[in-house]
Formats: C-alpha cells, sequence, structure tokens
C-alpha cells in the first residue's frame, strides 16, 4: 500500500523488485520507467489520451510534471500532487484496468515509434500475457500468449494457467450462437 503524506498531496508508491518486461526487452522494470512512461504521459506535446486525468493533480497551469513524479529509490517512485485528491489511487487502478495506461520499457518506443502499440505491433508490458502480433489479424483475431517471467504466483503453481488466450471478433449474432453452441 502506497504511503500517503504532506495532508493527502504526496502519494509514495513501492515497485515490486524482480518484475521482468515481456521478451524481447525482458529486463526489470524499476522505479526509472515508472517515472519515464508517466512524465511521457504528461507531456503536452507527446499527446497521450491518458493526459487529461491528472489535470491539476500532477500537470496544468504552474504545475511541472519533473517535480509531481519523481524516482526517490531504486523501486521507489513518488507522486507530489498540486493538491489533495481523494481518487488518486483509485484513478491509478482503474486506468491499469481498463489498459489505457500500462508501464512499458521506454526502449520499445525508441524502437517502433508510432507503430508501438498498433495491432500491427503491439506493445510490451509486464502482464501476464504477451501480444503475438505475427498471429493476429487487426479488428478480427487478437492472439496472446502466455508470460514465462510473470511475476506472481497462484495457489497451483505459476500465473497464469493458461498458455495462450485468442479473442475471435465475431460480428454477426447468429454466427457467435451457432460457435458457442458447437464448441467453436
Amino acid at each position: 500500500m502506497p504511503e500517503i503524506s504532506n495532508g493527502g498531496k504526496q502519494y509514495t508508491v513501492k515497485i515490486r523488485e524482480g518484475v521482468q518486461f515481456h521478451e524481447p526487452y525482458n529486463r526489470e522494470m524499476t522505479a526509472e520507467d515508472v517515472v519515464w512512461n508517466f512524465r511521457k504521459i504528461l507531456d503536452k506535446e507527446y499527446g497521450a489520451a491518458g493526459r487529461g486525468a491528472y489535470v491539476g493533480t500532477l500537470v496544468g497551469d504552474g504545475i511541472d510534471p519533473q517535480e509531481t513524479v519523481q524516482k526517490t529509490g531504486e523501486y521507489e517512485v513518488t507522486f507530489n500532487l498540486a493538491e489533495p485528491y481523494a481518487p488518486f489511487l483509485y484513478k491509478q487502478a482503474s486506468m491499469s484496468a481498463f489498459a489505457w495506461f500500462s508501464i512499458i520499457p521506454p526502449e520499445s518506443l525508441e524502437e517502433h515509434g508510432e507503430s508501438l502499440g498498433t495491432t500491427d505491433t503491439g506493445a510490451w508490458a509486464t502482464g501476464p500475457f504477451q501480444y503475438v502480433p505475427e498471429e493476429s489479424q487487426g479488428g478480427s483475431k487478437f492472439v496472446f500468449e502466455k508470460n514465462p517471467n510473470y511475476f506472481r504466483e497462484g495457489e497451483a503453481g505459476q500465473l497464469p494457467y493458461l498458455d495462450r488466450l485468442v479473442y475471435q471478433v465475431v460480428p454477426e449474432a447468429s454466427v457467435r450462437s451457432t460457435q458457442l453452441k458447437s464448441g467453436g
């Protein structure tokens, strides 16, 4: 749980040690990566869709993102909000849960530029599944493979338990129904 101080304006978050980015980057995620990602999102010139969620707290008139998000240890990040914002932690969780924001290795953006995150390229993070662009078909089929370096374990062993996930988009309701009934 983060440490909240300074009247609800400062959140200090410990980063789990040993968390690895997906291959081919396959290196440990650190506080430096978290800070880089947040500063990228807060950069008005970059144009991230999630920037608006932080206006008035981490970015905005008279607020310097270089001061609001800081590395305070190898595995520690401190967020200095311009004013108290009670749903700050909820906002972080919901943005991550709905895939609006994931911590990516900075070198993946340098390597892939504007194609990063597209169905042809995919993106790299630290989650339980890795996108497989070679087997996916933009708009109709999305293939994900188990991340062998995922950091969490469950009661039955290493997570995730599934080896693959395939999302098949079937726009026609009657075809979906037939496929469900036939096991497709």
